[in-house]
């Protein structure tokens, strides 16, 4: 029996490994450069490359607070953040999204 992250409504791992982290959501140099174009703030940047990789992984766009903190660190780093803390429930509650 397939597990819930394999069915027609995938979700996010709580838990992810090390070869995801690195292979699905490591934004690369074109989604760089697309954000850059787009948000001007290091949030702004992160905050849409997460829902970016989010989506696609899993075809909808989820609530920044329900991506896994993996991801978000994964992402934050990439983009040069170093212990990046980003509040996701802040962002998802303003006008931003």
């Amino acid at each position: 029996m397939p597990s819930v992250h394999e069915t027609a409504y995938p979700r996010l791992k709580a838990s992810v490994s090390a070869k995801d982290l690195r292979e699905v959501y490591t934004p690369n140099d074109v989604e760089h450069r697309l954000t850059k174009t787009i948000s001007r703030g290091f949030t702004s940047r992160v905050s849409f490359l997460i829902l970016l990789k989010a989506f696609q992984r899993l075809g909808y766009f989820v609530p920044l607070a329900e991506v896994p903190g993996q991801i978000v660190r994964q992402i934050a780093e990439n983009c040069g953040g170093l212990a990046f803390e980003f509040d996701t429930d802040a962002y998802d509650n303003s006008g931003t999204n």
